[in-house]
């Protein structure tokens, strides 16, 4: 039986950020990464054109709201994650 990827979407893919976003796209056996999120142009230009994430945001609700999501991963301050978390 063929178990279908659990859909990914990161928030924050600067210099953390970007380690777990490729260990997610490349190297997590069962994980697709499907989208991103930061405020940052670059960030997600990045995101795009060197892991082929094809849907990125600048916005959290946006990216919550990205069809099929399964799981969120955040990189970002830890001073944000309660809010994000909730």
């Amino acid at each position: 039986m063929v178990k279908a990827p659990l859909r990914v979407g990161i928030v924050g893919v600067g210099r953390m950020g970007r380690h777990h976003a490729e260990n997610l796209a490349q190297r997590v056996q069962g994980a697709e990464l499907v989208a991103a999120c930061s405020p940052l142009a670059d960030e997600l230009v990045w995101a795009r054109d060197t892991l082929g994430v094809a849907d990125i945001y600048r916005d959290y609700a946006q990216l919550l709201a990205h069809p099929g999501l399964d799981a969120v991963f955040l990189v970002t301050p830890n001073t944000v994650h309660p809010e994000q978390i909730i």
